[in-house]
Formats: structure tokens, sequence, C-alpha cells
């Protein structure tokens, strides 16, 4: 199978897309404006504890209070850890309102709910991570190879105890495959050392404040990256940051890594057509090969995904009819939980199939999942179909992140956001004033509530000139809907 990773960086975004056998599989959207919090760690306050829900709310200086539930708050002293406990304390003996705690974002906030935060912090490295409360060595289980997975334990282990064996646990990622005894030593000596740093900054800070902020999403990509044969940029700034850091400490990526000049956008380039496979995943119904379809239904709670046999008609029996759209539904929705980032409870109703044929349904669901590193987990499939899956939720999904509810339709719809809409007119301003001739100015004509949102921008305009290399207008059109815009090269 081959992988690839493209990075779009457009003006007031980045555009993340990774690709298998030339489809999209993840696409992951940064914002300036509202980028994520994962993995930041803040010293925050706490405002309110609800002990009948096992819960304390904390202000970390983001607006909304985040949400600390009691199993994540045993971490928070060090008394309460929680190899160390026998029963789960209540949250009432574990915060206090009005106290300083140092916590770490571990899923970002998803409509009137806020951002999820844990006391277990984690410091990202190259080889490691880094969890100063608590102890040992732990190895990822995506390396399979046991012989590896021993090499790497022992000198974990003997680049502790050269320091202090008691001081935290590391956990070894995938990226270590491979590594010898110093780049080890190198990545846990970095990781101890931005420890040290946090603990002085927590001394000198007032709640609540940011201590750490995870690196910006180019980096984090390539950091977190496991494998694949070829990493495309389109962006010259961002490409010689990537070169940097995979240079000094991903060389083994280093050789894949490109500079995407054109021609055309880096999303539409060739075999590969990014934004329709958007566009595709934003659609409530995907078609199966056989003619049936999946009909996926987001909502806060769950989502719910129906298997239809559609126009099928070709099989040899019902029995068959059902088992093969079911198996093509398992791989369709393995995709799109992928792509659309959907997390939290996924309750699936397959067609109804016979005991002899839930074995394969399982196995087949297994299989698609596996590449997933959310790591989706699927309930016993039982007479009448209907499944339960759990994925894990770390930021709103791709349909949450780019639309938003529609006053006009009384809020049962969503129709995409402002800033959704503002990036796909720079995008589409750019590729008309790339396809233009020479020379003269690019008119840009839209929806009075899109002109406004690039003068709030700022510098958004300004920027697209000085890439286009000519002058921009913007006119403002009462006519036109929001989704409509309309350029001119002369």
């Amino acid at each position: 199978m081959s992988q690839e990773l493209l990075i779009n960086v457009g003006i007031g975004e980045v555009r993340i897309a990774r690709t298998e056998d030339g489809r999209l599989a993840e696409l992951t959207i940064e914002r300036a404006a509202n980028g994520s919090l994962v993995g930041n760690i803040y010293l925050g306050r706490v405002v309110r504890v609800v002990a009948n829900i096992g819960a304390a709310f904390v202000d970390i200086g983001v607006g909304c209070d985040a949400f600390l539930g009691a199993r994540e708050a045993q971490c928070l002293h060090p008394r309460a850890d929680p190899e160390g406990y026998d029963r789960e304390p209540p949250i009432n003996e574990l915060v206090s309102e009005g106290e300083a705690v140092l916590v770490q974002v571990t899923a970002d906030a998803v409509a009137d709910k806020g951002a999820a935060l844990t006391g277990a912090i984690t410091l990202p490295g190259q080889l490691l991570v880094h969890a100063p409360t608590h102890s040992g060595v732990v190895v990822s289980r995506r390396l399979a190879d046991e012989a590896e997975r021993d090499r790497l334990k022992a000198l974990v282990e003997a680049a502790r105890q050269e320091t202090d064996a008691h001081a935290g646990r590391f956990i070894v990622r995938t990226a270590a495959a491979g590594a010898g005894a110093g780049a080890i030593s190198a990545d846990i000596e970095r990781l101890r050392a931005a420890w040290r740093d946090l603990v002085a900054a927590r001394a000198q800070a007032r709640p609540p404040a940011c201590l750490f902020s995870e690196q910006d999403p180019l980096i984090r990509a390539l950091r977190d990256l496991r494998t694949t044969d070829r990493i495309r940029v389109d962006s010259g700034p961002a490409f010689i940051r990537a070169r940097d850091y995979c240079q000094r400490h991903r060389p083994d990526l280093a050789p894949r890594l490109e500079h995407f000049r054109g021609p055309g956008a880096l999303f539409d380039h060739g075999d590969i057509d990014i934004d329709a496979d958007l566009a595709l995943a934003l659609e409530r119904e995907v078609r199966l090969p056989s003619g049936g379809a999946i009909t996926i239904d987001e909502a806060e709670a769950l989502t719910a995904i129906d298997v239809d046999s559609g126009a099928l008609t070709d099989a040899a029996s019902p029995r068959e009819t059902a088992l093969r759209v079911n198996l093509e539904a398992a791989g369709a929705i393995a995709r799109q939980l992928r792509v659309r980032d959907i997390g939290g409870l996924i309750v699936v109703d397959f067609l109804d199939i016979e005991a002899p044929d839930r074995a394969r349904l399982a196995s087949a669901l297994q299989e698609a999942f596996a590449p997933d590193a959310a790591r989706p987990r699927a309930g016993p499939i039982p007479a009448r179909g209907v499944v339960e899956i759990t994925r894990a939720r770390v930021r709103p999904s791709l349909w949450m992140q780019v639309t938003e509810p529609c006053p006009g339709c009384g809020a049962s719809g969503r129709r995409p956001t402002i800033e959704t809409l503002v990036g796909d007119l720079l995008r589409r301003a750019e590729r008309a004033a790339n396809s233009g001739r020479a020379g003269g100015v690019l008119r840009v004509r839209a929806a009075p509530v899109l002109v406004r949102a690039l003068e709030t921008a700022g510098e958004a305009v300004e920027l697209l000139a000085r890439r286009i290399g000519r002058p921009v207008e913007i006119e403002a059109m009462a006519s036109f809907e929001r989704t409509h815009f309309e350029f001119e090269v002369g």
C-alpha cells in the first residue's frame, strides 16, 4: 500500500492529508483562529467541584471551563498515583475549589462542552514519551517485533538507571525502532530537561497560564508520522522548516520530503483530488460498489450509521446479498470514521445476517480498523446486526469543524462556517490568479458577510496579493449567497 503525506499551507490555515493508494485516509485542518489545544499544559484554577458527577471544572484561560474527571485527577498529587489506589477516590478528595492544578488537554472542546483534561502529564519526544507522574517503561503496541521491543525496553531501562530510575515513566514510540543507546539517552535527557523547565515555570506562574504549547501542526505531523512513502509540502518557508526538522530529528523522513511547486494545487494534483474527497466526506450518504449505501448521521452524543442494500439485485440469494453489502460497508465505515475523524460512540445498523456470517463480518471490521491510530473497537455482532463501535475522540469531527448550525432551518441542519468559506475563497482566488494571464488585478466578488470576514482577517488579502504577485480588489455583492463568489483577472 502506497502512503503519502500532503501538507497544504494556506492563508490562516494548514491542511494535512494522509493518503493511502491515492485516496484520502485522514485530514487535519488547523486554523490560526481556533487551533487545537490537545497536548497543551496549563496551570489552571479549579472553579467548581461537582461531586455527584465526579468531576471538576477548571479555568485554563481559554474562555470555556475545562472538564477534569475523578479518574483523570488522580495524578495531580504525589499521593494520588492511580497505581497505588485500591479504589477510585471521589473528586472532592482530589481537588478543591480555588486550587491551582497542573493539567494537560486530552480532547478539544466540542459544541458547548469544554476541553477534557488530565492530571497525568505527558511530554512528547522524538523516540519516547515522558510521563513524569507514573513509573516504569512501556513499549508501543504498534511495535510488533518482540526482539525489538525487548531491546528497546532494555535500552530505556539502562538509560533511566544512569540518572534516576524513579523519575517517571517512558513510553517507547514506534519511531524508536532501530534507535541506538545514544539516541535513546539523548531523548530521555531532553524530556527530563523539559519537565524540569515546566516545574520551574509552574513555580513562577499564576493561574490560569499556559506552560507548554504543542508544536505547530506541520512539525507535529512529522514527529508523529509512523511511516510514509512520500511527503509533499506546497509552501517554501514550511518546506524549509520541515527539512530542518527532519535533518535534526527524523533523518528517516528527509529523503522522502519534497517541495511541491505545481503546476496546479497540491490537493488536486494528478490522480489525487483531496478537495473532492473532502466534499464526499461531508455528504450524508456514501455509495458502495455493489449499489448499496451507508447513511451517516452525526449528533453530539453519538453517530448513527445505517447500511442499505439499495439496488443490488445480482446476488444469488438474500443471504449472499446481505453478506456482500455488509462486507463492503465494513470497509467504507472504517474509512469514513478516519476521514471524518468521528469519535465517541458509533452505532451501526448492518443488514441482518446468519450466525456463520457474523464471524466474517467481525473479522472484516477488525481488518478495516487496523490502520486507524484512534483504535476503534467493535462490540459483538448480534442477530439483528446493530453493532456498537467506540473510537477515541480527540477533537471535533471534520463535519463539526467545517460546518455550523444553520439558522435558516431552525438549527436542524448545518452549513459551512464563515472561516471555512473564507479559506475556500482564498484558495480558489489563488488558483484563479495563477491560471489567468500575467499582470493585472484580481477582482473578487463575494457576499457582504464574506467581505466583512476578509476585512476582519486583517492581512489575509495582503498575504494573498503577495502570494499571487498582483493587486487584489474585493467587492461586496448584496445579491450573492454566502457560498457564491466570483473571480476576474484583468
